[in-house]
């Protein structure tokens, strides 16, 4: 069985205030030290067959070539990859040009993650981005000149100032340079970031839920009639590029992951590694793991996984498969609480799938876990 791997590269230009993601100040003395516990918790597995690969951060794309090639070599040294391999790596616009982008594509790289936020400058400053409107669509340029595909843009509403308006535009903008995949993510405010400490000290205001609303449902609408096939709660894709790595998450597959922060959930076992890069390090160096919890989920804990992840696909959950996974119907387990959010216009069984309605998803969080 052919299984995903994920890579963190906590390393960052800057931080972005709202993000909540393990990542720090590039410190290229740390990087070489960084890259070398890296190599070698990969080296602790081998004969693996992979589907998919994504190197995820921060911003991979701030490390040296020569970097990111040892990492792929020692992955295509020590594990079979599948003729399909889809290899994804994370880019923020200002770290891309051509040579750059020519080192990716001969390392294996077949898909890019382009994170643009925005095609607004005045919304890019109010995230404390550190890239420009024009430059998003640059690399995007470049990217597409340089042979890749299989191109994914991230987008950020609900960003503080943002209006209807200048969200439609930045989608307008999106389309019409053709990516293959758009991702459209509403702002949240996470513990430990400086947006929250903003928020508290009354610094910024956050639209209101309304307005943040009418963003989501316009964009799906726009979107799906742009020809992008809406096949999870913020994903787009033109027809067969949607993200092979994310949808083995959402369909309850096998995965590992490296790096600080990474998760993994391989023969039933999930362990989760400690976030701090320096600690990391240190006890990769010291013990060859760095791992800060280890657990094997319950039945029941699995069960109420495959929920929360199969209804953030659009087509649902498979009953048939759930029930041939578990050895018990869904249908039973959670008849009350099925039949409640049916009846509601939050559920809607269509054949052997259960999803959710799109009156669901601008709300989906709180409607899974009622059902959870």
């Amino acid at each position: 069985m052919s299984l995903s791997i994920y890579l963190h590269i906590p390393f960052c230009l800057s931080k972005c205030p709202y993000c909540d993601f393990a990542s720090i100040p590039l410190d290229r003395n740390l990087v070489e030290k960084y890259v070398s516990a890296l190599l070698y918790e990969i080296k602790s597995f081998s004969s693996l067959k992979i589907d998919t690969i994504y190197l995820g951060g921060g911003t991979p794309t701030v490390l040296k070539l020569e970097q990111l090639d040892k990492i792929m070599q020692v992955i295509k040294r020590d594990c079979t990859l599948t003729p399909n391999c889809e290899i994804t790596i994370e880019a923020n616009p200002n770290t891309l040009d051509e040579n750059r982008i020519r080192g990716l594509r001969n390392m294996g790289f077949n898909r890019v993650s382009l994170g643009v936020q925005s095609f607004n400058d005045k919304e890019l400053k109010n995230l404390s981005r550190i890239h420009s409107a024009d430059q998003a669509i640059h690399s995007f340029n470049l990217l597409k000149a340089g042979g890749f595909e299989n191109i994914g843009l991230d987008l950020i509403f609900g960003i503080p100032e943002q209006t209807l308006r200048s969200w439609k535009s930045s989608l307008k903008k999106a389309v019409g340079l053709s990516p293959q995949h758009i991702s459209t993510y509403s702002l949240t405010i996470e513990k430990e970031t400086k947006f929250y400490q903003m928020k508290k000290e009354g610094k910024i205001k956050l639209l209101t839920d309304e307005k943040v609303r009418q963003m989501y449902l316009w964009a799906i609408d726009y979107l799906t009639s742009k020809g992008y096939k809406q096949y999870e709660i913020s994903n787009f894709s033109l027809p067969g590029f949607e993200s092979k790595h994310n949808l083995n998450y959402w369909n309850h597959k096998e995965y590992l992951g490296f790096g600080a922060s990474a998760h993994s959930f391989y023969k039933d076992k999930r362990w989760g590694n400690l976030r701090g890069v320096r600690k990391y390090i240190e006890l990769m160096k010291k013990k060859g793991k760095a791992i800060q919890f280890e657990e094997k989920p319950s039945k029941e804990q699995l069960i109420t996984e495959a929920i929360f992840l199969g209804l953030r696909k659009t087509e649902g959950i498979d009953l048939r498969q759930f029930q041939k996974d578990f050895k018990v119907k869904l249908e039973d387990i959670r008849k009350d609480k099925i039949n409640h959010l049916t009846g509601l216009g939050f559920l809607s069984k269509q054949g052997s799938s259960l999803r959710l309605t799109k009156k669901a998803l601008p709300v989906a969080d709180s409607v899974i876990v009622s059902l959870i």
